[in-house]
């Protein structure tokens, strides 16, 4: 696996919004990323002309916001299923450990047979 810095410009947002708040970017995050810079790249995949975002958004928004040129970023070849299933996971993982297990349990399945329908429609 092989990480490259990206150029902003050469990438979008993703199509998977799967967090109503994917465009929020916290003074936390942007504190951070000034005094460390990003210790994670985010993860992309091409398309058309473009790279878009499967994991790593507010990263990314984080980076637009500070006026960064580039990103560190893993370039992989994913379908919209795989790409979807991944930033899923990435999004849902945290939100995990503040939901009861009973609760998370018997929501997810249903939020990702919704999710995806729409995505592959």
């Amino acid at each position: 696996m092989e990480v490259k810095d990206i150029r902003l410009e050469q990438i979008r947002g993703t199509a998977f919004t799967v967090r109503g708040d994917s465009d929020e970017v916290s003074q936390e995050l942007l504190d951070s990323i000034k005094e460390h810079g990003i210790k994670q790249p985010i993860l992309l995949r091409r398309k058309d002309d473009f790279y878009e975002v499967v994991a790593g958004m507010r990263r990314f928004a984080a980076c637009q916001k500070l006026g960064l040129q580039t990103i560190p970023s893993i370039l992989e070849d994913l379908d919209d299923k795989t790409a979807f299933e991944l930033a899923l996971t990435e999004n849902l993982q945290p939100f995990a450990f503040r939901v009861p297990h009973h609760i998370y349990s018997a929501w997810t399945p249903l939020f990702i047979d919704r999710r995806l329908e729409a995505v592959l429609q």
